[in-house]
Formats: structure tokens, C-alpha cells, sequence
């Protein structure tokens, strides 16, 4: 019995589930309603295969009752579908539907085919127009128009619209963004005149080319002339064009036609060519017609194996498969044999087979796959014996945290968890993937070949993959960010980032299995409904707790567990072999650090050390090298480096308009928030850092909208609500615009350097520079990259933005502003020394913070940066000092608060680098608020981490507080758990203790007295002390 058969049937049993889930949602839900009934179209022809297919399926099957239990489900789900179609429909089952309240249909549609349109810019004009005269121009309500527009469409413009909430609101999006990507008429009069220009030149001549030639010419300079080219005055270039196109023979029969003129008319030679087809057609007569057409046949006979000439295929022989990938390469060129599918008569640019390479993606078999190496001899990779162990790779330095795989053998077979599923390429096209879920891992994996298929963009990411006992196994290639989603399903998206592999693992399952009539299956929807056959991985999801739904089938021994999934059902466990099974792979990955937080607690202590400069990082200053200049008032415009050519964006206007939208709803429940949010905007544009577009042109790509939302900073001094634009945001085609840009070198101070010149001198020096990067322009032809949506009231219509300064989010803006501050330093370092040696030494960030020894050092000190930076167009303020006088003639609104209140008794303090600094005793204080939670190690370590002691003011208590750590995670409790009576006891004294630092000071200078001499004394404790209680 075909397998195909069992495959087919699970696939339509597959697909009537989907549909039936949603018409179980349908009735809460308008949007699934209106999903269910543009699907409902499809269940009768769904329907139909399932018959088709269980007939073949039951005329050998060994348990008619099996087979017939699995009918019967499946008729259920079809009927219920069935009744819910109807009932949402509100007709019964032999009338027609009734026609829903409110609906505004008043015309009938015309019964003609709905037009279709997939992309092809010549056919733009004519699919708008009938699509316009038949549905858009009807009085019919914009959900339908929305249904049909959907219908009506195909490849890339379906990919441009669908991933748009199905909704009446959202039609009229749909619609112009079709329009705006497809009526262009520069991009239309390139197509119609390159077809002119590259037309093939006419080899036979024969009717039927002549008439395709002269098409050709005729077609696409009708289409120029209606779209107003003077057409009319191409006379003699159209003839030189077509003349170039024709051979020899027919071009001296026009020049003896016409050898009296100096130059024929184009039209004379078009009328010739006409004329001469009529006499080849005359000639011809109607045996032309019959004549037939060679055709290729790429059907091999199973009893002509070009290797050893039995019976099967090249790809089944056993001598074939001995050898290694590079020998077979050799012997199918030998043979003659096309590199892609192995058959004869044909080469790989004409094979006709969609397949391609499963480990790597690429146009050859996956047979003939081997990796390239220049220091490495591939060894020979037969199929038909065990595999063996792939080599180990030594596993080089790398400060990145290592993922660990840990691999075991086992003399049986084990389905791994697969499912099929699609990922969305660069360009929003759909292409299936095969995933291996791994509950154990933290990181998700992706092939190379995977990677290139789908035209994925890769960051640099090195990471070392570890074998088991930390033998080094592979290195990783990259990190790449994209979505996946069930087959077909655009309910069940998920945006991932992968690491980059060469390879994830063999071919799964490692042999081939004889399917199984599992009772406890009967029925289900498999995410793999080919199991049993070996197939690459491109993709590994880890910790995939979040794809589960509820259900699970255990089988009994022999037999699978099967676990429900929005894939579908997946199956894994142990299964009886019919045969000797290959080694077993399981798969177990994780990151070395128990977590983020904690493992900055540690770094606080840890001596940072220089960051290199990548080949990355140098381009990035050589883009900022040659692109940044000042603008006439000394302000700096700079231009955002792109990974690569300027990139091209889909869809990202109907996201931020959505999110607008949403935006809208919160302030309607809080009229303060939506207050704070037109005050931040309505600043943004009284500054001329935004800009109304007044006429937007239509997308040629090179547009990226950016979502926006409001985060509260209550400690803040200046402004409490603080607009976020989303420079991450992924479009359809799961691409942001931090994904092309490169983030730059760190240039970043180290914090603790900072800090200790900070206590060096006794007067401190502080301020902030004012909206840094809302002080530095953007290059006007990049500006359409920050394109924001926007109304301040619900009553106004949505408008387009500019942004035209640097944009807080963007990877790339840090670099931009910190190296915009430090080349003005550097420009003016003979005069302003003071402030040169202040900007490359005490900024972090847009914070200036350092000490001086004297206050008029202090004065001399702020009048240089006040004086550097306002040529610039920046603007210092939240000044602040320990010392009063250093500021006497400042503007009071530029001092901090803390300096207001010298003349009150209150000692304030203020946020300096994450210390609390109280500027009238010149001291750090701490702040702790003690939080009332359970004990559990969830709790210690998040307690723990938000410990910020960069000075280690507090090393005695982080002392204790690792040594805390260290005892609990010998224990090996989950995270949720409660830890021992002793740890317990010990956290209640530590927090205790930590209550009192609330009235600790600590004296920020510590060279108040200008000595001359400095020890430093250190003290160390037992070893043990860490370890043990």
C-alpha cells in the first residue's frame, strides 16, 4: 500500500481540523468569523481527497476498524462544519443566505471570473481597473471587498497584504498598499522597454516566432504610448531595435524592399514583417500545425542503474553509496548524470526537479553534499552502515557563554520530535522547514543552507558548541532573527532568533520505519506526517514549552507518546525496530550563565578589558568618516551605516498604524497619559525635530515606520513620559531596520574608571548634556527611514512624519552621538583643553561626571564645555557640584535640584551613574526597598541581583551574598522551590542587614587633602568561607 495514500489522508484530515477549530472560535470571535468563511470554500474539495485517498487506504488495510474509526472522525468534523457554516450564515441548509443586518450590499455582482493578479507589473493596470469597476467601486461592505481582494491575488502581492488583521478597517490599508507598491510608472516603462531591448533575436523563421517578435515590439510600445512617452519619435531607434532582432536573409529582403528610401518608417517594417508572416503560414499549410514538439523525458528505466545495471534507481545502489560524497560527484560527471536529481539526459541548469540539497540548500543531490574545507580531507560518509561519530573541532577562545549538546548511543530507535512547519523568507514568501523541538535548550539552531534559503540576514555571533565531557564539537556561524509558522496557518506565528550551524544533525529519523497502525493515533493530525522517513533538520526551537497544547496520547511499549501542538500532533519516544537501528542522537542544549541579571552581579568586580575593533567596527567609522558633516549653525548630520545597500522595507506602515491605533484605546482610559504623550510630541515638533509629510510619495521600499509607545521615568527631573520609537519592530517580512544596521564600536568609558576620577578631587563636577541625540541631524535622504504615524486627538486624521534627528532606539545611534561628542573634542582640543580631556575621560553617555581640585578649576572647567559644545548646538544642564560657587553664574534652570537646596537644611540626592550622590555632604547613601516575598531561589537571586556596588562600598555584604549563592545552588532546586531551613535563616538575617545601609554614608572624595602619598591596603579570606555554611 502507498504511503502517499496514508500521507494525503492525514494531510486533508489535517487541514478539516484547522478549519474546524475555527469555526469553533467563530461565534466570539468577528474576525475568526469572517477567517472561517473565506476558508469554508476549500472543505468540500477537502472533502472529496479525503475520500479519494481512504478508499485506496482501506482496500489493504489490515484493520478495517481502524481505518473506519478514523472516517468516522473526520465526517464528524466535516458536518460540524457544515452546521456552523450555516448557522453563521443565518440560512438553512437547502435555502440561500440570508442577507446580515446592516449589511450595505444593494447591487449584484457581476458572474464573471475575479481577476487575478501575481505580481506582474504588466498586467497592474488592467487587474486594477476590472478590480475596480467589479468589487472596490460596489456598494458592498468593506469586509468583502477585503475577502475578494484576497481572493484576487497571488505571490508577492498576497504576501504584501495578508498578514493584515482580517477586519473592515483594515481593507482600505490593504488596498493602498497594493496600489502604492504596484502603480509605478517608472518601474512599468523599465519593464515594457527592456522587454523592447531584450527581446531574443528571431534564430527560426517561422510563423509563429515572427508573430512573437513583432508581439513584442507592438504590445509594449502601445503600452509607452498610452502612458504619454513620445512614442511617436522613436521612429528610427524602434527600427534599429527590430532590425537588430532579425537575421541576416530577412533584414536584405526589407533593405531591397525599401533601398529607394534613406530611412524606412519603424511602421514599414512592421507592415513588412506582418505581410511576410502571412506568406510563411500560406507556405507552411496545415501540416505545420501538426507538427510535433520534441519533448524531454525524464522517466529512467529501474532496470538501468548506470552503475552496476541492476534493477533500482542510482540513488538505491549499494555500490553508489559506498563511495564518498566527493567520489560520487566524480562518478555521476562520469556518467553523464545530471548533479541534481542523478538522472541521465538532461544537466543541472535544465533539471527539471524542485528539490535541492537538504543540508545546505543548494542546487545538487544531497548525496553528492560535502563541506568545504581548506585544511581538511572530507572522509567518506556511506549510508548504508552505521554512521560514525562526526569529528570533534577543537573549540576555540571565546569569551561568549558555550552551548552544550550532549549526544548518547543507544542499540535501538527513538523518534526525535519533528514537525513541518513554514518559515517566511526575506522576502514575505512562505517556504517549508523541518524543526526538531528540543525542550532542553535555551537557544534555537538554523542551518547555513536554511539560512541562505531564505535569505536571511546573518549579525556576527561566536559561540562555541560543546560535546559531552566539554569536547569541543562545532562554532558557530552567526545569529539570525525570523518567523516561523504552522503549514498554511497564519494564526500561529513565531518570531525566533537561531544561531547558525554548518549542520544541526544527521538525517532524522536514522532509518527508514514501517509505519505502524498505532491505535492510540487513530485519527490525530500528525506535525510530521512523514515521521517514518529519513529527512534533514533545518531548524532546532528549544525550550518549546510555548507550541504545546493541551493533550497527550502515551503509547504503549513499542509504540510512540504523541503530544498536541500548534503544529499539529508530534510524535516521540522508543519504537520497536524491524531492523538493527543506527546510533541514537538526542539533543540537550544550554547557555552556560544561570542568568543574565546574576552573572552582571559577578561582572561588577571583574576587570573589563579592552574591546577589540572588528572589521565591523572600522567600516562603521569609515561610513561616519565620509558621510558626516556640520550644517551652516555648527550642528553634526550624520548617516545611519547600513550592513549593506540601503535596504528596502514591506508592510511596516500598516503595523504602526495599528499599534496607533491600539495606543488610542489606552488613552482613552487615561486622559493623563494621553496628555503627557501630546505634550512629548507636540515638543518634538515645535522643535523642528518632526515634520509633517504633506504629500507622501508613493513606497519604493525605501521607507521603515517606526511603532511607538510611552514608558513613565518617575525619578526623572525633567520629563516624567518619555516617547519609545521601535526601531525593532519586524514587518511581514520579519525584517526591522536594526536588523541592516551596524551598531558600531563600544566607545563608552569604563564605568568604574569613571567613577574612581569622580572621588579623585575634591570638587565634584557634574551635568547633562540636553536631549543628545535630538541635537544632531539626520541626513535628509535617510530621514524616510523614521517615519512615524500620528493624531493628537481621535477627531484628526492620521498623518505621516519625519524624524529627523538621530532616534534614541536605532543600534546605531549611540555610536553616532558619543563619536559626534568626541570628534567636536577633538576639532577644538588646542582651545579648549580642559574640556577635550573632560569628554574623553568623564562621559558616559550624555552625562559628564568628574572632580577637580580647586573651585576655579571647576568654573574654568564648565565655561569650556558650555562654550565646546553650544558650537555644536548642545546644551548642558542639571548642573551640579559639591561645592556652590563652582557654579555662581549659571542660569538656575539649568542647575539640578539638589543644588536648589544648599540653603535648606534637607540633604537631596540625586542619581549619578546609578549611585545615589548627596551633593551637601558630598557623600553616596543607598536606597533598599525591602520587598515582603516568599523564600525561594527565585527570589535570592533577583534579590540579590539588583545589588548595584561598582565601588564595592558593600563587599562585605556581596561577600556574604555570593557565598548565599553558592550554598543554594548545591542544592539543585528548581526555581519556584524553597530552599533549606538554614538558607532561609541566613537570607532573613542578610536582609536584616541590608536595611541598615539605608543610613550609610560613605564620602564620595577620598584626595580631599591633596597628600602625597597613597597606600592600598587589601585583606583576604579562607577559601571555604565560600563554600561551606
Amino acid at each position: 500500500m502507498s504511503k502517499n495514500a496514508y500521507a494525503r489522508r492525514e494531510v486533508c484530515n489535517r487541514r478539516m481540523q484547522e478549519i474546524h477549530d475555527l469555526s469553533l472560535q467563530a461565534a466570539t470571535d468577528a474576525a475568526i468569523r469572517a477567517t472561517f468563511l473565506a476558508r469554508y470554500s476549500s472543505v468540500a474539495r477537502i472533502a472529496d481527497d479525503f475520500e479519494a485517498t481512504h478508499l485506496k487506504v482501506i482496500q489493504e488495510a489490515a484493520d478495517f476498524e481502524v481505518e473506519d474509526e478514523i472516517r468516522a472522525s473526520f465526517d464528524k468534523m466535516h458536518y460540524a462544519v457544515k452546521s456552523r457554516y450555516h448557522r453563521e450564515k443565518g440560512a438553512p441548509f437547502g435555502g440561500a443566505p440570508a442577507q446580515p443586518s446592516g449589511q450595505a450590499s444593494v447591487v449584484k455582482l457581476p458572474k464573471i471570473p475575479l481577476p487575478q493578479f501575481s505580481g506582474d507589473l504588466t498586467l497592474w493596470p488592467s487587474f486594477i481597473a476590472l478590480f475596480n469597476a467589479s468589487i472596490h467601486n460596489q456598494q458592498i461592505s468593506a469586509i468583502e471587498k477585503y475577502q475578494y481582494l484576497l481572493a484576487s491575488l497571488k505571490g508577492e502581492p498576497l504576501n504584501v497584504v495578508k498578514n493584515l488583521p482580517f477586519a473592515d478597517e483594515y481593507y482600505q490599508i490593504a488596498y493602498d498598499s497594493l496600489v502604492d507598491r504596484y502603480r509605478n510608472k517608472r518601474r512599468l516603462a523599465d519593464h515594457h522597454l527592456n522587454s523592447i531591448i531584450e527581446a531574443k533575436p528571431l534564430k527560426a523563421e517561422t510563423a509563429e516566432a515572427l508573430h512573437h517578435l513583432l508581439d513584442t515590439f507592438t504590445e509594449n510600445t502601445r503600452a509607452l504610448a498610452l502612458m504619454k512617452f513620445p512614442t511617436d519619435s522613436w521612429d528610427f531607434i524602434l527600427l534599429k531595435f527590430l532590425l537588430d532582432k532579425l537575421p541576416r536573409s530577412l533584414r536584405e529582403k526589407f533593405e531591397s524592399a525599401h533601398r529607394a528610401e534613406e530611412i524606412p518608417r519603424y511602421t514599414q517594417l512592421t507592415k513588412f514583417l506582418a505581410e511576410h508572416c502571412r506568406v510563411l503560414e500560406a507556405v507552411a499549410g496545415p501540416s505545420s500545425k501538426t507538427k510535433s514538439t520534441p519533448v524531454s523525458s525524464f522517466v529512467t528505466n529501474a532496470a538501468d542503474c548506470p552503475v552496476c545495471k541492476e534493477s533500482h534507481y542510482v540513488s538505491k545502489c549499494s555500490q553508489f553509496l559506498k563511495l564518498s560524497p566527493r567520489e560520487r560527484q566524480a562518478k555521476a560527471r562520469d556518467l553523464r548524470l545530471c548533479l541534481n536529481c542523478l538522472r541521465s539526459g538532461h544537466g543541472i541548469k535544465d533539471c527539471p526537479s524542485a528539490w535541492a540539497c537538504r543540508s545546505c540548500g543548494t542546487k545538487h543531490h544531497t548525496l553528492l553534499h560535502y563541506e568545504q574545507s581548506s585544511n581538511t580531507t572530507p572522509k567518506p560518509e556511506p549510508i548504508s552502515a552505521t554512521p560514525a561519530e562526526p569529528d570533534a573541532v577543537p573549540a576555540p577562545q571565546s569569551e561568549d557563554a558555550p552551548i552544550v549538546t550532549m549526544t548518547s548511543l543507544a542499540n535501538r530507535i527513538v523518534l526525535l520530535p519533528t514537525v513541518r512547519a513554514e518559515a517566511i523568507d526575506a522576502r514575505g514568501n512562505a517556504f517549508p522547514v523541518r524543526i526538531l523541538l528540543d525542550s532542553a535548550s535555551q537557544a534555537n539552531f538554523i542551518t547555513e543552507g536554511c539560512l541562505r534559503k531564505g535569505g536571511f540576514r546573518c549579525t556576527k555571533h561566536s559561540a562555541t558548541v560543546l560535546a559531552i565531557n566539554e569536547a569541543g564539537a562545532a562554532t558557530t556561524r552567526g545569529l539570525t532573527s525570523l518567523v516561523i509558522r504552522a503549514r498554511g496557518r497564519d494564526d500561529t506565528r513565531f518570531s525566533i532568533e537561531a544561531t547558525v550551524l554548518s549542520r544541526i544533525t544527521s538525517p532524522l529519523p536514522n532509518d527508514k520505519l514501517e509505519v505502524q497502525p498505532w491505535k492510540h493515533l487513530k485519527g490525530l493530525l500528525l506535525a510530521d506526517p512523514e515521521y517514518f522517513v529519513p529527512g534533514g533538520v533545518d531548524i532546532l526551537l528549544g525550550a518549546f514549552v510555548s507550541v504545546l497544547r493541551e493533550g497527550r496520547r502515551k503509547g504503549k511499549r513499542g509504540g510512540p507518546d504523541a503530544f498536541n501542538s500548534v503544529f499539529g500532533w508530534v510524535l516521540t519516544g522508543a519504537v520497536s525496530p524491524s531492523v538493527q537501528a543506527a546510533p541514537l542522537r538526542s539533543f540537550a542544549t544550554t547557555l552556560e550563565s544561570i542568568a543574565t541579571s546574576v552573572g552582571r552581579f559577578w561582572q561588577l568586580e571583574e576587570v573589563p578589558e579592552d574591546a577589540s575593533c572588528s572589521d565591523e567596527d572600522r567600516r562603521c567609522k569609515e561610513i561616519f568618516a565620509k558621510t558626516t558633516y556640520r550644517d551652516p549653525s555648527g550642528r553634526f548630520v550624520v548617516s545611519y551605516p547600513f550592513v549593506s545597500d540601503p535596504p528596502t522595507f514591506v508592510g511596516s506602515r500598516s503595523i504602526a498604524v495599528s499599534r496607533l491605533r491600539a495606543l488610542e484605546r489606552r488613552f482613552k482610559s487615561d486622559p493623563e497619559f494621553r496628555a503627557g504623550y501630546n505634550s512629548f510630541m507636540r515638543d518634538y515638533l515645535d522643535s523642528g525635530h518632526m515634520e509633517v509629510i504633506r504629500n507622501p510619495f508613493p513606497s519604493d521600499g525605501h521607507i521603515y515606520y517606526l511603532p511607538h509607545h510611552g514608558v513613565y521615568k518617575l525619578d526623572s527631573t525633567t520629563t516624567k513620559l518619555r516617547v519609545v520609537f521601535n526601531a525593532s519592530s519586524r514587518g511581514p517580512d520579519g525584517l526591522s531596520i536594526n536588523d541592516t544596521l551596524l551598531s558600531g564600536p563600544k566607545l563608552q568609558q569604563d564605568l568604574l574608571a569613571i567613577l574612581l576620577r569622580f572621588r579623585a578631587e575634591a570638587i565634584a563636577l557634574i551635568a547633562d548634556v540636553k536631549q543628545m541625540f535630538r541635537q544632531i541631524w539626520i541626513s535628509p535622504e535617510q530621514c524616510n527611514y523614521q517615519r512615524i504615524v500620528w493624531r493628537f486627538s481621535e477627531s484628526d486624521p492620521i498623518l505621516d512624519y519625519l524624524l529627523k534627528t538621530v532616534t534614541f532606539s536605532f543600534s546605531a545611534s549611540p555610536f553616532l552621538a558619543i563619536y559626534c561628542l568626541l570628534q567636536l573634542a577633538h576639532q577644538y582640543r588646542e582651545k579648549y583643553p580642559l574640556a577635550f580631556a573632560a569628554l574623553l575621560e568623564a562621559l558616559y553617555v550624555d552625562d559628564v561626571v568628574t572632580s577637580v581640585r580647586t573651585v576655579e578649576q571647576a568654573r574654568a572647567l564648565r565655561d569650556q564645555l558650555l562654550s565646546l559644545l553650544q558650537s555644536a548646538g548642545f546644551e548642558l544642564r542639571k548642573w551640579s557640584s559639591s561645592h556652590p560657587a563652582a557654579l555662581e553664574g549659571l542660569d538656575p534652570q539649568l542647575c539640578s535640584q539638589s543644588m536648589l537646596a544648599f540653603e535648606s537644611s534637607e540633604d537631596q540626592s540625586q542619581k549619578i551613574l546609578g549611585l545615589r550622590w548627596h551633593s551637601q555632604s558630598d557623600s553616596f547613601g543607598f536606597q533598599v526597598n525591602a520587598l515582603d516575598r516568599e523564600c525561594t531561589k527565585r527570589t535570592i537571586l533577583s534579590e540579590v541581583a539588583r545589588i548595584f556596588d561598582p565601588l564595592g562600598f558593600l563587599a562585605p555584604l556581596t561577600f556574604t551574598a555570593k557565598c548565599l549563592i553558592q550554598r543554594l545552588w548545591t542544592f539543585k532546586l528548581d526555581w519556584d522551590d524553597e530552599p533549606p531551613m538554614d538558607i532561609r535563616r541566613s537570607w532573613s538575617r542578610f536582609q536584616t542587614e541590608l536595611g541598615v545601609l539605608s543610613s550609610l554614608r560613605v564620602p564620595r572624595a577620598f584626595n580631599s587633602c591633596h597628600v602625597d602619598r597613597c597606600e592600598s591596603t587589601g585583606s583576604a579570606m579562607p577559601a571555604s568561607w565560600g563554600t561551606e555554611p
